[in-house]
C-alpha cells in the first residue's frame, strides 16, 4: 500500500507537469526571394476550438507543453522574419496579404523520444479575394526526450521555418507575390 501511494505521489508530480518553450526565433532560410505583401492575421486553430490555451502545443499526454509567446503571436512573427531573410517587404498598403491558419501543432510522447507535427494553410488575399491556397504538412521531426525546455526550442522554430518554406518556394505562391 505504502509503495502504490509512493508511485502515485510520483506519478502526479511528474505526470502533471508543465514545460515552458522559450519563444526564440531567428530567420534561417535559405530561400532568396523579392516581393512585397501585407502579413494578416495568424489563426491557432486548436485554440480557436478550445482544444488548448493561446500557447499551449497540443500533445497526447497530460504533460502541458507552453510556449512562453502565444503561438499565433510566435508564428506570425517567424514567418515575418523568414519573408524578411528572403527579401521580402512587410507593407499595409500592399495590395496582397499573407493569411496563416496553424490547424495542427502537435506533440506526441514516443517512450523515449518524442514526434513533433506541424501543419498550417497559408492563405493569400489580393484586395480581399482568396487568390491561392497552400497546404503545408510537414514530415514528422522525432528527437530525443529529456533535458530542459530551451533543448526543444530549435525544433519549433525549425518547423516555422520548414513550413515558410514550403509555402514560398511554391511557384504559383511566387508569381502572386511578384506581382
Amino acid at each position: 500500500m505504502k509503495k502504490s501511494l509512493i508511485m502515485l505521489f510520483a506519478f502526479l508530480l511528474t505526470g502533471c507537469a508543465t514545460n515552458m518553450i522559450p519563444a526564440q526565433y531567428q530567420a534561417q532560410n535559405t530561400q532568396q526571394f523579392k516581393a512585397t505583401s501585407n502579413f494578416g492575421e495568424v489563426t491557432y486553430v486548436p485554440n480557436e476550438e478550445g482544444k488548448v490555451e493561446p500557447n499551449q502545443i497540443q500533445s497526447q499526454g497530460i504533460v502541458k507543453i507552453l510556449l512562453s509567446e502565444n503561438i499565433e503571436s510566435f508564428v506570425r512573427r517567424g514567418n515575418i522574419m523568414e519573408f524578411q531573410h528572403s527579401g521580402g517587404n512587410i507593407s499595409n498598403d500592399s495590395s496582397t496579404k499573407i493569411v496563416i491558419d496553424v490547424e495542427r501543432f502537435f506533440v506526441g510522447d514516443l517512450g523515449t523520444r518524442t514526434r513533433w507535427e506541424y501543419e498550417a494553410t497559408y492563405k493569400i488575399f489580393g484586395n480581399d479575394e482568396l487568390l491561392h491556397t497552400k497546404e503545408v504538412v510537414l514530415e514528422p521531426v522525432r528527437m530525443g526526450k529529456g533535458g530542459e525546455a530551451s533543448d526543444y526550442t530549435p525544433v519549433v522554430t525549425n518547423m516555422i521555418r520548414k513550413g515558410y518554406e514550403d509555402f514560398i518556394s511554391d511557384s504559383e505562391v511566387r508569381s502572386i507575390l511578384s506581382e
